[in-house]
């Protein structure tokens, strides 16, 4: 027997010949093939319809084709040859997912089962507008139900029904209405009943009401006023300013002349009658020069909890200082700072005092403060299990968040990130990994963190020689 050393370099140079070899040059040498083999994962494996899945190829390394079939029929993309594809099952049902993977030579198929759960009644929503009105009023339905639906079927609880998604209804009675939404799929009915949803009267009751700002200012200070009562008028307003001036306009300004107290009224015109309201000494006008009251708010829009810092411009020295937030709350700073706890749009006035009088300005709809939608941060990585050097595919599956309106950030846990919607990333050494993926856009932050998602071990078999280089004949030891 030769020398073992001498058997080992010549092992290990026929095997480097063998695999560096192309297989057409290999002349009696015992040829070793291995069959590919099939394997994938996928999240999530059930769920209500619409349902998007996404597939993660697990196959062997040495398989060079892929087919996909979604088994699913009643879809014009039932099939993919993407190595990590999605598939949205838009119908409830049992689907038989197969991969198929080949060699030039060779192939191997494996399965999987996704089961989409029928739509949940508890789910049926719809609204109408408007819900009240006199006899005669166009109230417009709205399905709101997510999801597709063979039939529909309202019932307005005035022994009339429609089997349109989103119909128009006339009460030609006056009374309280329950309504009621149907819907229907191969699956079964699911309804939802609203009770005294919609109130219908003989005739129009109307509360006239209408607001003014500044109600206070020196003689030549500009009023606004506005109508603030529901419904349509025929176009037909009549203000009486208390000064023997008068306007037709809806929401019309006005300058008062000389000082006084003033009492103002509105009048209402329309098919079924008049409507008036009076407010006795609503405005006061006093002596001195005119002011113009100027203030900014930054930021203007936001999500809840924002600080948001106003600052008063109105030149001048003034003895007091009222800001009305429109959420209920106020402050006597000049320059105050304030935090918005619920969404909303806000409506911001400033009233300055000084000797002379009050001076208000009222900024409508300025302040806007916008609630994070409804979700949780959902995400996959595949495989999950490696050794160093394994590429892992992270994908995104958060419903509403792509990279059109919002941004993400990855942490690998190995000190490495990512800020792509769906990466790649390769851990290079062993050990334990930590993966979190953090959503923001306009409304605030998401995150979700998975303890321990990645796992990375040493290979299976591990080796090691020397010397590394040297000159002809050097004999070389190989270490398992």
């Amino acid at each position: 027997m030769k020398n073992p050393k001498q058997f080992f370099v010549l092992l290990f140079v026929t095997l480097i010949i063998f695999i560096s070899t192309p297989v057409s040059e290999l002349k009696g040498d015992i040829i070793f093939t291995y069959p590919p083999e099939a394997k994938f994962s996928f999240f999530p494996q059930t769920g209500v319809a619409p349902l998007k899945v996404q597939f993660f190829n697990q196959s062997s390394s040495i398989a060079t084709s892929l087919f996909w079939d979604f088994g699913d029929p009643f879809s014009e993309e039932g099939n993919s040859i993407e190595v990590h594809p999605s598939h949205t099952y838009n119908k409830a049902g049992t689907y038989y997912v197969t991969l198929m993977c080949g060699t030039c030579s060779q192939s191997d198929t494996a399965t999987g089962v996704v089961t989409v759960l029928p739509f949940s009644e508890s789910g049926v929503e719809f609204v109408a507008a408007p819900r009240s009105g006199s006899v005669g009023t166009e109230v417009q339905f709205t399905n709101l139900t997510p999801g597709e639906f063979d039939k529909f079927l309202w019932d307005f609880g005035d022994e009339t029904s429609s089997a349109e998604e989103d119909p128009v209804h006339v009460y030609t009675d006056s009374g309280t209405y329950t309504v009621s939404l149907t819907l229907m799929d191969p699956y079964g009915e699911y309804t939802e009943t609203k009770e005294t949803y919609i109130e219908i009267t003989t005739s129009p009751v109307i509360t006239v009401e209408f607001a003014a700002a500044p109600r206070t200012g020196p003689a030549g200070t500009e009023v606004q006023f506005v109508n603030l009562t529901p419904g349509e008028f025929d176009d037909k307003f009549l203000w009486d300013f208390g000064d023997e001036t008068s306007s037709t306009d809806e929401d019309p300004t006005h300058v008062y002349a000389d000082s006084g107290t003033y009492t103002v009224s509105l009048t209402l015109m329309d098919s079924y009658g008049e409507y008036t309201e009076t407010k006795e000494s609503y405005i006061e006008v006093t002596t001195g020069s005119a002011i113009e009251v100027e203030f900014m708010a930054a930021p203007r829009t936001g999500p809840t909890g924002t600080e948001v810092q106003f600052t008063n411009f109105t030149p001048g020295e003034f003895d007091k200082f009222l800001w009305d937030f429109g959420d209920e709350t106020s402050s006597t700073e000049e320059d105050p700072a304030h935090f918005y706890a619920d969404p909303g749009i806000y409506t911001v006035s400033l009233t300055l005092m000084d000797s002379y009088g009050y001076y208000t300005k009222t900024e409508d709809n300025y302040i806007q403060v916008l609630a994070p939608p409804a979700g949780v941060v959902e995400f996959a990585g595949a495989p999950q299990n490696g050794s160093p050097g394994t590429e892992v595919h992270f994908v995104n599956l958060t419903p509403g968040f792509t990279a059109e309106d919002c941004k993400f950030l990855w942490d690998f846990g190995d000190g490495s990130s990512s800020t792509e919607e769906d990466p790649v990333h390769i851990y290079t050494h062993c050990g334990t990994f930590d993966v979190s993926l953090t959503l923001w856009n306009s409304y605030g932050y998401y995150t979700k963190t998975e303890d321990n998602y990645i796992t990375i071990s040493p290979s299976d078999f591990e080796f090691t020689w020397a010397p590394q280089t040297g000159a002809v004949d050097t004999d070389v030891q190989f270490i398992n």
